[in-house]
């Protein structure tokens, strides 16, 4: 009774990383923009610049100044021996294990919202079909896998 269970113990932990890094992307919400008034400001002062010859050259040498800059940033950047940029893989994987861990952490603290969760997608008429579809989806998947190693077993 138990080893089924142990079996079955993989694609459970695989459905639920799946639904935790899939929750932070629906979650997000789109941030406000800048001012209009802040950003009028900035177009007349870019306009005011490029109408005078002297403001103009100076900020096309600073834009390549930067742009040059940069450049030799990304060559500094691309020149590091073999053991700096391994160990900076090492450093993001673990730095991506770490945020991945601390989002099952946080989901799980709000493990109590999940019934209200549940409520609003079934009340909500293109939610209850989106779920519908995932279930219909991985319904046909799952009895097509069950239809394939049958026929396996037959043969």
């Amino acid at each position: 009774m138990i080893v089924p269970a142990i079996r079955r113990l993989p694609c459970l932990l695989a459905l639920c990383l799946a639904l935790l890094l899939a929750a932070p992307a629906a979650a997000q919400v789109s941030g406000g923009g800048a001012e209009p008034q802040a950003v009028g400001a900035d177009l007349e002062q870019l306009v005011r610049t490029l109408e005078d010859p002297d403001r103009r050259d100076r900020l096309l040498r600073d834009l390549k100044a930067l742009l040059d800059a940069q450049r030799r940033e990304a060559e500094e950047a691309a020149a590091p021996g073999v053991g700096l940029h391994l160990g900076d893989a090492v450093a993001g994987h673990t730095a991506r294990v770490g945020v991945v861990f601390q989002r099952f952490v946080d989901w799980m603290g709000t493990f109590d919202q999940l019934p209200g969760w549940v409520a609003e997608q079934a009340e909500t008429p293109s939610r209850r079909a989106f779920w519908t579809d995932v279930a219909t989806v991985l319904g046909l998947t799952l009895l097509m896998v069950f239809a394939a190693r049958w026929a396996a077993g037959l043969a």
